[in-house]
């Protein structure tokens, strides 16, 4: 914001490509979350120092040629968001200098994995507060003080992420064609909404380490108890985290200091992105359990369905009629901008979860709903899936 309208969108840009890439090892920390749980749960303390060992090793096999790949993959990707002219640079600046510094947020969610997986959140938290302390310090000393713009903004990240050693993605493509205003009103919104959807994401992380490890320890009935819980609380908190994100919706723009020629349209999209917290909760959280009864390959194949129907919607939804052809049929379309990329987001939210839920509390052998069976669990398993989530919950805000 300090250095101008085409700098928010370079990094509204840049960060998108950042988040599509780190979210793939943020994956593979909440895998090593639940293998760890499981083997706790199960007692197999030899397991569990294999699996660490296995961690650090894929780490350090993968990252030289991932920060070499990101590096000069950064200009093509952004040349396939669409991303435009006036911040091509800046923007492809600021992926350079993130990306070449990508070890410290892989480093962090790995470790930050493996002890969660053990029952300690808290640590990670420490370790990310003060990275935070860093991040805003040094943002401050490079943007203001040294006026390196875009620049100083990723380097001061990369420092800080080190120190602590794809659906919004799809959106800033799509919208991307539409210029510089209309990327700019995702990108100033996408910080916030990525805030209230990780607190979400966070909370679930706790019941998903429980039933990970009711079932390493082969208690599938207290499993079950812990999912019911789960779906209760969960639910709850992101009706809560709805609310308080619609009573700020109006002002959000103006609060962050943006242009006041994209506040209309970073407000729609942003209340659209609210509206829709409850399914992105529930997809996260059918995906996390089932993930924690050793299935990973449906949530998998559910986010890649969802992010291809994120595709389809926002053709039809962003841009008008007649624009979009395909094997040469001209495509039919609402021309809603900004408002149809949000909404396109929120419709694949909904359809995927419904297909979580159905295969969770269906189809799945080990949590499936039984007939007859009542909901049991206590206060103290509450407490202790809490004592997990809070210190995530904390590390994301």
């Amino acid at each position: 914001n300090y250095v101008g309208s085409s700098a928010l969108t370079a990094v509204g840009a840049g960060f998108s490509i950042m988040f599509l890439i780190s979210s793939l090892f943020l994956g593979f920390s909440m895998g090593a979350t639940i293998m760890i749980a499981q083997y706790v749960g199960a007692g197999d303390q030899g397991a569990v120092g294999r699996t660490v060992d296995t961690i650090y090793s894929a780490l350090l096999v993968i990252i030289v040629p991932l920060t070499l790949l990101g590096v000069l993959a950064s200009g093509p990707l952004l040349t396939l968001i669409r991303v435009p002219q006036e911040a091509y640079e800046q923007a492809r600046t600021y992926c350079m200098v993130v990306l070449g510094g990508i070890i410290g947020t892989l480093g962090y969610n790995m470790n930050s994995g493996i002890m969660r997986g053990l029952g300690d959140s808290r640590t990670p938290l420490i370790f990310l507060f003060i990275a935070c302390v860093i991040n805003i310090v040094l943002d401050l000393v490079f943007v203001l003080v040294f006026s390196w713009g875009v620049f100083g903004v990723a380097l001061a990240t990369i420092l800080a992420q080190i120190s602590s050693v794809v659906m919004q993605y799809i959106d800033t493509a799509m919208v991307g064609q539409l210029g510089s205003n209309a990327s700019a009103a995702i990108g100033v919104v996408a910080t916030t909404s990525w805030l209230f959807g990780d607190l979400c994401i966070a909370l679930t992380i706790g019941f998903n380490v429980a039933v990970a490890q009711a079932l390493g320890a082969r208690q599938s009935e207290k499993a079950r108890g812990i999912m019911k819980l789960a779906f209760l609380v969960c639910m709850a908190f992101s009706l809560v985290m709805m609310a308080i994100a619609l009573g700020i919706t109006g002002n959000l723009p103006r609060w962050l200091r943006a242009d006041p020629a994209i506040w209309q349209d970073a407000s729609a999209y942003f209340l659209v992105f609210v509206l829709s917290l409850p399914f992105m909760q529930m997809n996260n959280l059918c995906g996390g359990l089932l993930r924690s009864a050793g299935n990973m390959k449906t949530p998998g194949i559910c986010m890649v369905v969802m992010c291809l129907l994120d595709v389809v919607f926002n053709a039809f939804l962003i841009f008008p009629g007649g624009t979009l052809r395909v094997l040469g049929v001209t495509l039919p379309g609402f021309g809603l901008g900004v408002l149809g990329a949000s909404m396109g987001t929120a419709l694949s939210q909904v359809v995927i979860a419904v297909v979580l839920t159905y295969i969770l509390l269906v189809r799945s052998p080990e949590l499936h709903l039984r007939r007859g069976e009542k909901a049991r669990f206590t206060a103290a398993q509450l407490k202790r899936c809490l004592s997990i989530s809070a210190p995530v919950m904390g590390e994301r805000t």
